[in-house]
Protein backbone atom coordinates (compact mmCIF):
# COMPACT_ATOMS: atom_id res chain seq x y z
CA UNK A 1 0.00 0.00 0.00
CA UNK A 2 1.28 3.36 -1.41
CA UNK A 3 0.98 6.62 0.49
CA UNK A 4 0.47 8.75 -2.63
CA UNK A 5 -1.02 12.00 -1.17
CA UNK A 6 -1.39 13.71 1.96
CA UNK A 7 -3.44 16.95 2.43
CA UNK A 8 -4.22 18.89 5.12
CA UNK A 9 -8.01 18.69 6.44
CA UNK A 10 -7.47 20.86 9.34
CA UNK A 11 -4.50 22.76 11.92
CA UNK A 12 -4.03 19.23 13.18
CA UNK A 13 -5.07 16.45 10.98
CA UNK A 14 -4.09 15.65 7.66
CA UNK A 15 -5.79 13.39 4.82
CA UNK A 16 -4.04 9.72 3.68
CA UNK A 17 -4.99 9.11 0.21
CA UNK A 18 -3.52 5.15 -0.84
CA UNK A 19 -2.87 3.91 -3.62
CA UNK A 20 -4.77 7.25 -5.28
CA UNK A 21 -7.98 7.14 -3.19
CA UNK A 22 -8.90 9.22 0.48
CA UNK A 23 -8.21 6.29 3.51
CA UNK A 24 -8.63 8.02 6.55
CA UNK A 25 -7.76 11.42 8.67
CA UNK A 26 -4.59 11.09 10.88
CA UNK A 27 -3.06 14.28 13.62
CA UNK A 28 0.34 15.12 12.38
CA UNK A 29 1.85 13.41 15.64
CA UNK A 30 0.08 10.14 14.68
CA UNK A 31 1.61 10.44 11.17
CA UNK A 32 5.13 10.25 11.95
CA UNK A 33 4.66 7.18 15.19
CA UNK A 34 3.45 4.98 12.19
CA UNK A 35 6.00 6.74 9.23
CA UNK A 36 2.98 7.88 7.18
CA UNK A 37 4.63 10.09 4.49
CA UNK A 38 4.01 10.57 0.90
CA UNK A 39 5.80 7.90 -1.45
CA UNK A 40 5.93 5.83 1.34
CA UNK A 41 4.93 2.40 1.60
CA UNK A 42 2.25 1.01 4.25
CA UNK A 43 2.90 -2.85 5.29
CA UNK A 44 -0.88 -4.52 5.81
CA UNK A 45 0.13 -4.88 9.44
CA UNK A 46 1.05 -1.01 9.86
CA UNK A 47 -2.29 -0.49 8.28
CA UNK A 48 -4.12 -2.74 10.47
CA UNK A 49 -2.02 -1.10 13.27
CA UNK A 50 -3.63 1.91 12.30
CA UNK A 51 -6.85 0.95 12.21
CA UNK A 52 -7.31 -1.06 14.83
CA UNK A 53 -4.99 1.22 17.67
CA UNK A 54 -6.12 4.85 16.55
CA UNK A 55 -9.21 5.16 14.17
CA UNK A 56 -11.40 2.45 15.67
CA UNK A 57 -10.50 3.60 19.20
CA UNK A 58 -11.12 6.57 18.25
CA UNK A 59 -14.42 6.30 16.65
CA UNK A 60 -15.79 4.23 19.78
CA UNK A 61 -14.84 7.18 21.89
CA UNK A 62 -16.60 9.38 19.49
CA UNK A 63 -19.93 7.00 19.35
CA UNK A 64 -19.90 7.19 23.46
CA UNK A 65 -19.45 10.62 23.77
CA UNK A 66 -22.29 11.23 20.81
CA UNK A 67 -24.56 9.17 23.07
CA UNK A 68 -24.19 10.22 26.42
CA UNK A 69 -25.44 13.59 24.80
CA UNK A 70 -28.51 12.01 23.50
CA UNK A 71 -30.35 9.33 21.77
CA UNK A 72 -29.44 7.93 18.08
CA UNK A 73 -31.02 5.20 16.09
CA UNK A 74 -27.57 3.08 14.57
CA UNK A 75 -28.37 4.66 10.92
CA UNK A 76 -28.16 8.40 12.32
CA UNK A 77 -25.27 7.35 14.90
CA UNK A 78 -23.29 6.00 11.21
CA UNK A 79 -24.33 9.55 9.82
CA UNK A 80 -22.08 11.19 12.70
CA UNK A 81 -19.79 8.85 12.70
CA UNK A 82 -19.57 9.11 8.44
CA UNK A 83 -18.91 12.96 8.96
CA UNK A 84 -16.09 11.95 10.63
CA UNK A 85 -14.58 10.13 7.92
CA UNK A 86 -13.57 7.49 9.25
CA UNK A 87 -13.38 4.18 7.06
CA UNK A 88 -16.05 2.00 6.36
CA UNK A 89 -14.55 -0.99 8.37
CA UNK A 90 -14.19 0.98 11.27
CA UNK A 91 -17.36 2.85 11.85
CA UNK A 92 -18.94 -1.14 11.47
CA UNK A 93 -16.88 -1.80 13.97
CA UNK A 94 -17.83 1.31 16.50
CA UNK A 95 -21.55 0.71 16.02
CA UNK A 96 -20.71 -3.13 16.84
CA UNK A 97 -19.17 -2.35 20.09
CA UNK A 98 -21.75 0.03 21.02
CA UNK A 99 -24.57 -2.01 20.40
CA UNK A 100 -23.26 -4.91 22.22
CA UNK A 101 -23.20 -3.13 24.97
CA UNK A 102 -27.27 -2.01 24.41
CA UNK A 103 -26.01 1.64 23.84
CA UNK A 104 -28.21 1.76 20.69
CA UNK A 105 -31.03 0.04 20.54
CA UNK A 106 -33.69 1.08 17.77
CA UNK A 107 -36.65 -0.96 19.12
CA UNK A 108 -36.06 1.15 22.61
CA UNK A 109 -35.82 4.09 20.41
CA UNK A 110 -38.94 3.61 18.53
CA UNK A 111 -41.09 2.56 21.60
CA UNK A 112 -39.57 6.01 23.46
CA UNK A 113 -40.48 8.15 20.56
CA UNK A 114 -43.87 6.72 20.44
CA UNK A 115 -45.23 6.68 24.27
CA UNK A 116 -43.47 10.58 24.32
CA UNK A 117 -45.61 11.69 20.77
CA UNK A 118 -48.47 9.48 20.61
CA UNK A 119 -50.94 12.09 21.85
CA UNK A 120 -49.27 14.82 20.31
CA UNK A 121 -48.55 12.95 16.22
CA UNK A 122 -50.82 11.05 14.22
CA UNK A 123 -49.30 7.27 13.33
CA UNK A 124 -48.46 8.55 9.86
CA UNK A 125 -46.21 11.37 11.28
CA UNK A 126 -44.66 8.96 14.03
CA UNK A 127 -43.92 6.50 11.02
CA UNK A 128 -42.20 9.30 8.68
CA UNK A 129 -40.54 10.78 11.52
CA UNK A 130 -38.90 7.31 13.01
CA UNK A 131 -38.10 6.20 9.06
CA UNK A 132 -36.50 10.22 8.80
CA UNK A 133 -33.80 8.90 11.58
CA UNK A 134 -33.17 5.62 9.97
CA UNK A 135 -35.61 3.12 11.89
CA UNK A 136 -36.25 0.39 9.98
CA UNK A 137 -40.51 0.09 9.02
CA UNK A 138 -40.99 -3.43 10.55
CA UNK A 139 -39.03 -1.74 13.79
CA UNK A 140 -41.47 0.63 13.99
CA UNK A 141 -44.70 -1.25 12.87
CA UNK A 142 -43.47 -3.68 15.72
CA UNK A 143 -43.26 -1.21 18.20
CA UNK A 144 -46.27 1.03 17.42
CA UNK A 145 -48.82 -2.69 17.80
CA UNK A 146 -46.97 -3.21 21.35
CA UNK A 147 -47.82 0.21 22.25
CA UNK A 148 -51.27 -0.25 20.85
CA UNK A 149 -51.63 -3.89 22.57
CA UNK A 150 -51.19 -2.11 26.15
CA UNK A 151 -54.02 -0.37 26.25
CA UNK A 152 -52.51 2.99 25.19
CA UNK A 153 -54.22 4.74 22.05
CA UNK A 154 -53.09 7.67 19.48
CA UNK A 155 -56.45 9.75 19.62
CA UNK A 156 -56.40 11.17 16.49
CA UNK A 157 -59.94 12.85 16.70
CA UNK A 158 -58.18 14.91 20.33
CA UNK A 159 -55.17 16.04 17.93
CA UNK A 160 -57.81 17.11 15.06
CA UNK A 161 -59.40 18.94 17.55
CA UNK A 162 -56.36 20.81 19.15
CA UNK A 163 -55.62 21.98 15.32
CA UNK A 164 -59.23 23.17 14.72
CA UNK A 165 -59.01 25.38 17.96
CA UNK A 166 -55.83 26.62 16.88
CA UNK A 167 -56.93 27.30 13.49
CA UNK A 168 -60.07 29.50 15.04
CA UNK A 169 -62.42 26.98 13.92
CA UNK A 170 -66.25 27.88 14.70
CA UNK A 171 -68.53 25.15 14.23
CA UNK A 172 -71.68 27.35 12.30
CA UNK A 173 -69.60 30.14 11.84
CA UNK A 174 -66.42 29.08 9.52
CA UNK A 175 -67.02 29.39 5.80
CA UNK A 176 -67.49 26.06 4.01
CA UNK A 177 -64.15 27.41 1.93
CA UNK A 178 -62.47 27.71 5.03
CA UNK A 179 -63.39 24.05 6.23
CA UNK A 180 -62.35 22.72 2.90
CA UNK A 181 -59.25 24.11 3.37
CA UNK A 182 -58.71 22.96 7.05
CA UNK A 183 -60.01 19.24 6.19
CA UNK A 184 -56.99 19.49 2.74
CA UNK A 185 -54.09 20.54 5.68
CA UNK A 186 -55.45 17.10 7.88
CA UNK A 187 -55.07 15.19 4.76
CA UNK A 188 -51.74 16.49 4.08
CA UNK A 189 -50.73 16.08 8.13
CA UNK A 190 -51.73 12.24 7.56
CA UNK A 191 -54.56 12.18 9.60
CA UNK A 192 -57.10 9.64 8.83
CA UNK A 193 -60.69 10.39 6.66
CA UNK A 194 -62.65 8.94 9.26
CA UNK A 195 -61.24 10.51 11.91
CA UNK A 196 -61.54 14.07 10.31
CA UNK A 197 -65.03 13.65 9.67
CA UNK A 198 -65.65 12.38 13.27
CA UNK A 199 -63.74 15.61 14.73
CA UNK A 200 -65.73 17.64 12.73
CA UNK A 201 -68.91 16.49 14.25
CA UNK A 202 -68.04 16.00 17.35
CA UNK A 203 -66.17 19.40 18.02
CA UNK A 204 -67.95 21.47 20.65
Amino acid sequence: MLVTAITEHDKRRNRIFIDGSFAFLLYKGEMKTYGVKVDAELTPEQYECIVEEVLLKRAKLRAMNLLTAKSYTKEKLRQKLEQGLYPQEVIEGALSYVEQFGYIDDDAYAADFIAYNAQGMNRKQMINKLRSRGVAPDVIERQLEYYLESGEHIDEIAQIQAFLRKKGYVPGETSEEQIYKLKGALFRKGFDGDNISDAFRSFT
